[in-house]
């Protein structure tokens, strides 16, 4: 019933702003309140929202009051520390999507560009790059293994995160294709770790991915 509510409060308000229109609402570029990356899919039972990622290259539906976290659109210090506080395996030069659930759950998207350093890297030299740049120690690790993800090799790693005032557990999916290199990283306080990665798996479910 809490999340009917929520659709329902978060489609009467997108409907106010931006007028009702059959199959989809595609969110206003310049308005403020709404999320460019975002569409509802008004045919879904139950309503859901689809998310594009600023590449294009990633598209899923989520259900719920998923909203853009502040400054990606504006990579400066001054106004993107949302986005500042919470990356951290990511650059955020390199972020195509990061979005929040409330105040609680986080998923971040990031597209790197290989470099001749990392070009001839394997996932897992990557992995350990990742884990020195989040500080992830061997004791934060809950789960590591090698997965596929959309025909490619994945690894993914379920760990501690302490980046916050209250314990995190994230939720990291790498995998590499001919030219980037692919992060997807969903994030939860501990309390609400178990609801949010099951709502993790039922979004990556339904993600898609074309590399242009």
């Amino acid at each position: 019933m809490a999340r009917i509510f929520v659709s329902l409060i978060t489609l009467l308000m997108m409907i106010s702003l931006i007028g009702l229109v059959p199959g989809t609402i595609q969110a206003a570029e310049n308005d403020p309140f709404t999320d460019k990356n975002m569409k509802v899919v008004l045919d879904a039972n139950p309503i859901t929202f689809e998310y594009t990622t600023n590449d294009e290259k990633f598209r899923f539906t989520a259900f719920g009051l998923w909203r853009h976290m502040a400054g990606l659109a504006k990579v400066q210090s001054e106004v993107d520390e949302r986005v500042q506080d919470f990356a951290s395996v990511e650059d955020v030069a390199n972020i195509q999507l990061a979005i929040r659930y409330f105040n609680y759950t986080m998923l971040f998207i990031s597209a790197e560009p290989k470099k001749d350093e990392t070009r001839v890297g394997t996932l897992a030299s990557y992995l350990e790059q990742a884990k020195k740049k989040a500080a992830i120690s061997s004791a934060d690790i809950m789960e590591e293994k090698q997965t596929k993800l959309f025909g490619f090799d994945a690894v993914q790693l379920t760990y501690v995160n302490h980046g916050d005032w209250d314990k995190r557990i994230d939720t990291l999916l790498i995998f590499m294709s001919d030219s980037h290199i692919y992060t997807i990283r969903n994030s939860s306080y501990e309390v609400t770790y178990k609801s949010s990665v099951q709502e993790f798996k039922t979004l990556l479910e339904s993600m898609e991915f074309h590399e242009k």
